[in-house]
């Protein structure tokens, strides 16, 4: 058990050695890239979504099931998860021009399944799962956010309520998404202009700069060792990813000159252009 308490009784920061196969710098830098890729190919080049959200969504999937896998074993400190949870949620920043991905769409079912897990999972760590975590860190002083805020008291009280809706929304469109579903295909269209939603945009790049800073934060503040280099073979997929991600991305918007495709700027649904 560790215990860090000090003689006057205020608890301390526990440095440890953290899991580079959960959130090394190599699975970190491939997320950001994978975020920024996924948003240039929303604003460039809209056909591209799709694939990119798959690919993304299956490297969240694999760290969600390693999450589970060290959360069943006991093999994890109390941060990890809140960690693992704001890369999951740094992916949200890949929103589609009309807003959240088409639930019609296979990869639109894909994200609600896989975002149902992780709201699932924080539910149950919020609720309870915390407990046992918290105890084997007796003494210890977790931060869980800027300004010093520690994961216990209303921090944890605020992401109760905040997992529940989060579950009861996941849950709403995994309903709709089986209504829906079947006439996607049939009913698909393309445009020639695509929807750009301002506020969605401006919602994407807030989420990837809040998400970014926040993990970076928090792997300092609680002094995390050992996922400062690539010494594992997981953090390479997530890594080569998001670089070969961006290229692509970057490589069609340049070939094909797509920053000078017309394209529809909405505000609240009002259209701009």
């Amino acid at each position: 058990m560790i215990n860090s308490t000090s003689a006057t009784g205020e608890k301390s920061i526990c440095p440890f050695a953290g899991n580079p196969d959960l959130y090394g710098i190599g699975i970190r830098i491939g997320f950001y890239l994978q975020w920024i890729s996924t948003l240039l190919a929303t604003l460039f080049a809209p056909w591209e979504e799709d694939i990119l959200r798959i690919l993304n969504l299956l490297v969240q999937l694999a760290m969600f099931l390693g999450l589970v896998f060290l959360t069943q074993d006991g093999e994890i400190h109390a941060i990890e998860p809140v960690i693992t949870l704001w890369l999951s949620f740094g992916a949200l920043s890949s929103l589609s021009g009309n807003g959240i991905n088409p639930l019609g769409r296979f990869s639109g079912f894909f994200r609600v399944l896989v975002y149902s897990g992780f709201a699932g999972y924080a539910c149950r760590l919020w609720f309870s799962g915390l407990d046992d975590m918290l105890e084997a860190e007796k003494g210890c002083r977790i931060v869980a956010f800027f300004g010093g805020v520690t994961i216990e008291g209303s921090f944890r009280k605020y992401n109760k309520v905040a997992a529940f809706i989060g579950a009861a929304i996941c849950a709403t469109f995994a309903i709709a998404s089986v209504f829906k579903i079947s006439n996607a295909f049939k009913n698909a269209t393309y445009r020639k202009r695509y929807n750009v939603e301002i506020v969605f945009l401006l919602f994407s790049f807030t989420i990837i700069i809040l998400s970014i800073s926040v993990v970076e934060w928090l792997v300092r503040a609680n002094g995390i060792t050992s996922i400062w280099e690539i010494t594992a073979v997981g953090q390479l997929l997530p890594l080569l990813s998001g670089i070969f991600g961006l290229l692509e991305v970057l490589y069609g918007i340049y070939t094909k000159r797509l920053w000078e495709v017309s394209r529809c700027w909405v505000l609240l649904n009002h259209h701009l252009t």
